[in-house]
């Protein structure tokens, strides 16, 4: 018999679960890319999220509105963006 080991967090969630906290695939991604979100765990295909940090990032984005949150991921995104650009120039 084959063992199988289950690797679980406590209060730990993947990311299907984050999504669903916050609203959606287009708001986690939005929250990823301005910082909100930051994965505890990201090895290979794994990626972890502290629940108290996702409904940190939650009650955030109702305290702030969801322009706010599309505002800092647009500058975050535009920040990399330009470190990528002056990194290979």
């Amino acid at each position: 018999m084959k063992r199988t080991r289950t690797f679980e967090l406590k209060g730990a969630l993947d990311p299907e679960e984050t999504q669903g906290i916050v609203g959606g695939i287009s708001i986690y991604r939005d929250m990823l890319t301005a910082g909100w979100l930051v994965p505890v765990i990201k090895i290979q295909k794994m990626t972890r999220f502290d629940a108290e940090s996702v409904l940190a990032a939650w009650k955030r984005l109702c305290d702030e509105g969801i322009h706010a949150l599309r505002e800092a991921a647009a500058e975050n995104a535009r920040s990399i963006s330009e470190s990528e650009a002056t990194k290979w120039a």
